[in-house]
């Protein structure tokens, strides 16, 4: 339920090391009047990040509503500490708001995500990625899909920075730049290796670094594309 997936941020029952598996679709739209209106608090944040290991077994949860504007990591998951795993969640019809570190899924990693797909709408005032926010040094992305929209300075479909590896995934969103500094398609800024990826969304910039796969590269990309249109 949607009660228990909170308590893994606020139940000291449901650990942050713990394994978890999730059962049945759930419904969150309750989430929109949670805590005065900033909806679901993140699991997992810059204190005491998340560990353990989450399977959403294919399962949704449905009307995901995070409206934390002042606060940085945000997203279902806050921080994802090295070793945690992410796999099979699928998010839908999510709304996530937060100042940095914004994304759908997690707002920053270290650990594996993999087979997991976000649709929705993530706005934030710096890094934005529709699945992740920041994908860290040791962070990796396989498989897993971005179908919302993004708004941010350091916006991307996919993930807003990464210095880790992408592999296999796509973002089909739009992505928008309101703060025109850097936007991608896929990914805003990034220092990893992104391998058979691929962004098919509109993306609008305004500032120097914009690209229908990646605004800025610094690192290794292969067999990737971008089909969007790129403004």
């Amino acid at each position: 339920t949607v009660d228990e997936l909170q308590a893994i941020q606020t139940n000291r029952d449901f650990p942050l090391d713990g394994f978890y598996v999730q059962t049945a679709d759930i419904d969150a739209s309750a989430t929109v009047n949670w805590n005065g209106g900033k909806g679901l608090s993140p699991i997992g944040d810059d204190v005491i990040s998340f560990t353990g290991t989450y399977n959403g077994n294919g399962f949704a949860i449905e009307e995901l509503t995070i409206e934390r504007p002042d606060e940085e990591y945000v997203g279902l998951f806050g921080l994802v500490g090295e070793n945690a795993q992410l796999e099979d969640i699928v998010l839908k019809d999510t709304k996530v708001q937060g100042s940095d570190i914004v994304g759908g899924l997690a707002g920053s990693s270290n650990g594996k995500i993999q087979d997991s797909e976000v649709s929705g709408n993530i706005v934030s005032e710096e890094k934005a990625g529709g699945l992740v926010g920041s994908n860290g040094d040791d962070g990796l992305i396989q498989n897993s899909v971005s179908t919302g929209s993004v708004d941010g300075a350091d916006a991307g479909g996919l993930v807003g920075t990464s210095g880790g590896v992408i592999q296999s995934s796509k973002a089909t969103g739009n992505v928008e730049g309101t703060y025109r500094r850097t936007v991608g398609g896929l990914v805003a800024s990034q220092s990893g290796t992104i391998e058979d990826s691929k962004a098919t969304g509109k993306v609008v910039g305004g500032g120097s670094r914009v690209g229908g796969l990646v605004g800025s590269n610094g690192g290794t990309i292969k067999n990737s594309r971008a089909e969007g249109d790129v403004v």
